[in-house]
């Protein structure tokens, strides 16, 4: 196995390059490998470079393994960087990630429906301070903050989202209006006795709004008033 005795360093990208591909190339100095690959953060920006130095010829399995490091490092750092921030701007709601393009197709699916048979739809934002939990108990704990308030909401038999790939959750409720939504809300929260370290908001389709507009509209409420759950 070509992997089995390989030198593996985090390198700068080049000053002036955007290396925005994995490259596999012959080592110069020797029989082997030199493969390089960008570890990337959401927005695509190179945030480093994984240099692996292989004394043999990479497979196609080598590779594969290579490249599916490469995707969970590049995870890794994307969370890290949104636990550095408390809160994440208006426009990430925009993301071109696969997540969010699935999002913005199941929406429009529902509102294309909800207009069809002039039904209310409601959003509700929810949105855990993981930052928090992890300074004051640990990455574990804020893993199981984040499951606790998803497996809350599925006892209602709603299953809660992520359309923007980060901790940002979403109840997509059709046929629901804001009253209801909020009702659900209350009742889905009613264990948690630290309602700071989970914001929710509801928002109420217009029924001219894409979904990015409604989550935005959401999010914003949660922003102006973390404890209430209306908006």
């Amino acid at each position: 196995d070509a992997l089995s005795s390989q030198t593996l360093r985090i390198e700068r990208p080049a000053p002036g390059t955007s290396q925005r591909e994995a490259l596999f190339m012959p080592d110069p100095f020797g029989a082997g490998t030199v493969a390089l690959l960008p570890l990337t953060y959401d927005d695509g920006a190179v945030a480093s470079v994984l240099r692996v130095e292989s004394p043999g010829v990479l497979g196609d399995d080598d590779e594969a393994l290579l490249h599916s490091a490469t995707s969970l490092a590049s995870q890794a750092l994307g969370r890290v960087r949104r636990s550095a921030s408390p809160m994440w701007a208006d426009g990430d709601y925009a993301s071109d990630l696969p997540t969010a393009r699935w999002w913005r197709d199941a929406v429009a699916d529902v509102f294309r429906d909800a207009a069809a048979h002039r039904m209310p739809v409601s959003l509700v934002a929810v949105e855990v301070d993981l930052r928090t939990v992890d300074a004051q108990a640990g990455a574990p704990a804020a893993d199981a903050r984040l499951l606790a308030v998803v497996d809350a909401w599925r006892r209602l038999s709603i299953d809660l989202i992520a359309p923007l790939g980060t901790e940002v959750l979403v109840a997509l409720l059709p046929g629901r209006a804001a009253r209801e939504a909020q009702a659900l809300v209350a009742k889905a929260h009613a264990e948690f006795v630290d309602p700071l370290l989970l914001r929710c908001a509801v928002a109420e389709w217009d029924g001219t709004e894409s979904g990015d507009e409604l989550l935005m509209r959401a999010r914003a409420a949660v922003r102006r008033d973390p404890s209430s759950a209306s908006g």
